[in-house]
């Protein structure tokens, strides 16, 4: 019962810090309240140990990351990259031992933070619909530099297609796969595969 009622308080914490953080940037949040669970299922579910390192953007105050670590993913294997500050503090403070990155996702290819390993998976909280083409391209250009090449990123989305610019896509050569939706979220949301096309299986 105690803890339960932790967990409830927690809950609503992180819910009114998220808000806060939205009314302040919505452009940054991209979402009026964090992620819940039956999304953060559907995010991780094809992710294992064998992916480490993994690579989390825009992990908020940290429902896919919980999932993640769920998932078997060692804390030491999980890499958090957040441009909000308030964020950042949060993740540091609730995430020991997973390494925080208060930065900017497109700055990831041209720092070490891997050491010399390649990303096996990439799950991926940006709110790449309200973005100009070139900011996604710089993000997306940035990833995929430091995945191996059979690597997968993993997008939520509240919207009914993928959120990428398909001028973008074309021009880095990616393919957006659906794997799924939930009702069971607020507001309800989609998770969307993207690979480079030579590891998809799909033809030019």
């Amino acid at each position: 019962m105690h803890s339960q009622a932790i967990n409830r308080g927690d809950t609503v914490k992180e819910r009114l810090s998220f808000l806060v953080q939205y009314l302040r940037n919505p452009k940054e949040v991209g979402a009026l309240l964090p992620s819940g669970s039956a999304i953060s299922s559907l995010m991780t579910r094809e992710i294992n140990p064998s992916h480490g390192p993994v690579l989390e953007l825009g992990p908020g105050t940290g429902s896919f990351t919980r999932a993640i670590l769920a998932r078997g993913i060692r804390a030491d294997d999980l890499t958090l990259v957040e441009t909000n500050t308030e964020f950042c503090s949060l993740l540091q403070r609730d995430f020991p031992g997973v390494h925080v990155h208060c930065m900017n996702a497109a700055d990831i290819a041209t720092s070490d933070m891997f050491g010399g390993r390649q990303v096996g998976a990439v799950v991926c909280g940006v709110p790449f619909l309200l973005l100009k083409p070139g900011e996604a391209t710089a993000i997306l250009k940035s990833v995929f530099e430091v995945m191996r090449p059979d690597a997968a990123l993993y997008q939520v989305t509240y919207g009914f297609t993928h959120p990428f610019p398909r001028d973008v896509l074309r021009e880095l050569d990616l393919v957006a796969t659906h794997r799924g939706r939930t009702l069971l979220n607020a507001p309800p949301a989609s998770v969307y595969r993207l690979m480079r096309r030579s590891a998809s299986g799909l033809c030019h």
